[in-house]
């Protein structure tokens, strides 16, 4: 049995895997999690130490998840709201349409380059990418990239 007790988030967790099932992702596997193995049967009501992780792993505020979330619009169409949004939709769907995919590692690394130097500085947090980045502003070598609109490459 594999078991640990943990805090993530500020709450207590405890996780719980057999043999077959530690390598299974669950709810927790997100986060960096250390087990204990157990091998026997342990004594009715034994307490086994809880882990801080904060201990083991370093974490600042420039590290964290980037979660992209896709709504399942399937279920119950909104026809209002697609009419709202049709004009921007057709635009990006254009856009996309044109930004070839050999364009994409050249566009990350101007775009890592240039996020680098404004990190160095900042938190995340406090950065306004309104004001602080232009799409613009981007060393890009490919001429077909340059011809791309600013509103194609930032899309």
């Amino acid at each position: 049995m594999y078991f640990s007790k943990c805090i993530i988030n500020n709450k207590e967790v405890e996780v719980c895997h057999s043999e077959q099932t530690v390598l299974n992702d669950d709810w927790f596997s997100i986060n960096p999690i250390i087990f204990f193995r157990i091998a026997k049967p342990l004594i009715k009501n034994a307490e086994i130490p809880r882990f801080n992780l904060d201990d083991f792993y370093e974490a600042d505020d420039k590290h964290g998840l980037d979660i992209e979330i896709i709504p399942e619009i399937d279920i119950e169409k909104n026809l209002d709201l697609i009419k709202l949004t049709q004009t921007a939709w057709d635009e990006i769907n254009e856009n996309s349409s044109k930004f070839e995919a050999k364009f994409k590692d050249e566009l990350l690394k101007a775009l890592n380059d240039v996020m680098s130097s404004i990190l160095t500085d900042k938190k995340i947090v406090d950065i306004n990418f309104e004001k602080e980045f232009k799409v613009g502003d981007l060393k890009i070598e490919d001429k077909g990239l340059k011809k791309l609109s600013e509103k194609a490459k930032k899309q």
